[in-house]
C-alpha cells in the first residue's frame, strides 16, 4: 500500500512535471513568435520611413523667385472677383516680361508661355493678401513660390532647357531666387496645387486615429491582461 502510494505520487509529479515542461516549452515558442513579429514589424516600418524619406526630403524645401510689381489701385477698386483675379495675374505677367525681355525673344507666344508657368498657379492669392495688407502700395518687390516644374528643374541641377538656364541665370544674377524651407507642407491641407498641398489634414486625421485607438486598445488591453492573469492563477 505505502508502494502504491509512492508510485501514485511519482507518476502525478512526473506528470505535472512533463505539463510545467510542455508549458515552458510553448512559452519559449511563443516568445520566440512574438520577438520574431515584432521584428518583422519594425523592420517593415523603418523601411516604409527610409521610403517616405528618401523621396519626399526634397519637398521641405521650396524655390521663391522675387518679382518688381507695380499696379494701379484705381485699376482694381470696385472690380468684380473675375476681373479683379485677371487683373492681378496680368501685373505679374507684366513683371515677368519685364524682367526677363532683355534675355528672352518674347515675340514667341511659347518662350511667354514658359516665362509665365515659372511662377505658381496660385501666385495671384499672395498678390491678393499682400494688397489687403498694404492697400496704398503701387510699387513693390514680393516673393513668389515657383512652380512644381520649376522647383524641380532647380533642384535637380541638371538643367538642359534652354530657356529655364537664361531664366534661371538673369535670376541669380540680381539676387532674384532663393531656396527656403517649406513651411506650406506643415501648415497647409490638400489642394489642387501639387507646390501648395500640406500635410496638415493628415497630421490631424491621424492624431484623431491614435486617440480614438488608444481609447478603445488601452482599457481593452489591460483588461484582457488582468483576465489572463487570473486565469493563470486558477
Amino acid at each position: 500500500m505505502h508502494i502504491r502510494k509512492k508510485l501514485g505520487k511519482l507518476l502525478k509529479y512526473r506528470h505535472i512535471a512533463s505539463r510545467i515542461s510542455l508549458k515552458n516549452r510553448k512559452d519559449r515558442i511563443l516568445s520566440i513568435l512574438s520577438m520574431t513579429a515584432l521584428v518583422s514589424s519594425l523592420g517593415i516600418l523603418f523601411i516604409i520611413l527610409g521610403s517616405i524619406v528618401n523621396n519626399g526630403y526634397n519637398a521641405l524645401t521650396t524655390t521663391k523667385i522675387l518679382l518688381s510689381i507695380t499696379i494701379n489701385n484705381d485699376t482694381i477698386e470696385q472690380q468684380d472677383k473675375l476681373t479683379l483675379r485677371n487683373n492681378l495675374i496680368y501685373f505679374i505677367h507684366q513683371s515677368l516680361e519685364e524682367l526677363f525681355s532683355n534675355v528672352i525673344d518674347l515675340s514667341n507666344p511659347d518662350n511667354r508661355k514658359i516665362i509665365y508657368n515659372i511662377i505658381n498657379d496660385t501666385a495671384h492669392h499672395n498678390l491678393a493678401d499682400f494688397l489687403l495688407k498694404n492697400p496704398k502700395s503701387t510699387k513693390f518687390n514680393i516673393w513668389f513660390q515657383s512652380s512644381t516644374t520649376f522647383n524641380k528643374a532647380i533642384k535637380n541641377k541638371n538643367i538642359n532647357h534652354a530657356i529655364y538656364q537664361k531664366v534661371i541665370a538673369k535670376l541669380q544674377n540680381e539676387n532674384r531666387i532663393k531656396v527656403s524651407f517649406n513651411d506650406a507642407l506643415f501648415t497647409k491641407y490638400n489642394s489642387r496645387s501639387p507646390e501648395n498641398t500640406g500635410i496638415l489634414g493628415s497630421l490631424i486625421g491621424s492624431m484623431f486615429t491614435i486617440i480614438i485607438c488608444l481609447t478603445f486598445a488601452l482599457p481593452i488591453g489591460i483588461t484582457s491582461g488582468i483576465c489572463l492573469s487570473e486565469l493563470i492563477r486558477i
